[in-house]
């Protein structure tokens, strides 16, 4: 009899403490799932973050060997961290060897976030997942090197490039 009691006595407890993990769990959740972002409530929207000057790049009669680079700020004036996928915009692109055209996307600690080539239409994705803390600046430098093939480039003269980088709701 007295086991009898206490099983019944530690399989209460046992369903006292579910129940209370369970709720404390789903009241102290802040989450929202809505499409591609995962952010709080309270949190803004994407179109609140604020991509410098900066993030415009073009470049033309380029060498093998050159570079160019930029250096662009985005800044959250949310609340809320936000994540943030980078976009090519209003690109051109005459370069007969495209695959030439090395891109590197460095942030403020000189950590490379993204690397490939340079795109030859709109919609490709630069970078993705990045992290803009609340209230915060993130400043990131945009480098394009003109990589020298060890072959025939000379139908790259004069070939110009030119694009935009634009901000979109990402995951984290």
């Amino acid at each position: 009899m007295k086991k009898t009691y206490i099983v019944v006595a530690a399989s209460v407890m046992l369903l006292f403490c579910l129940a209370y993990a369970g709720s404390y769990a789903y009241f102290s959740s802040d989450a929202l799932f809505e499409g591609n972002y995962k952010g709080s409530v309270e949190s803004s929207n994407v179109e609140d973050v604020v991509i410098s000057d900066g993030a415009h790049v073009t470049s033309s009669a380029m060498l093998p060997g050159d570079e160019v680079s930029t250096v662009f700020t985005v800044t959250n004036p949310n609340d809320v961290m936000v994540c943030l996928d980078l976009k090519w915009t209003d690109v051109t692109n005459t370069f007969v060897h495209r695959d030439a055209l090395i891109i590197e996307l460095r942030d403020q600690n000189s950590v490379v976030v993204a690397s490939g080539v340079f795109p030859s239409g709109d919609g490709e994705m630069l970078a993705t997942s990045l992290h803009v803390l609340a209230n915060a600046t993130n400043t990131y430098t945009l480098k394009i090197t003109y990589q020298d093939m060890d072959e025939n480039q000379v139908g790259d003269i004069g070939a110009s490039f030119e694009g935009t980088i634009e901000g979109e709701s990402g995951s984290c």
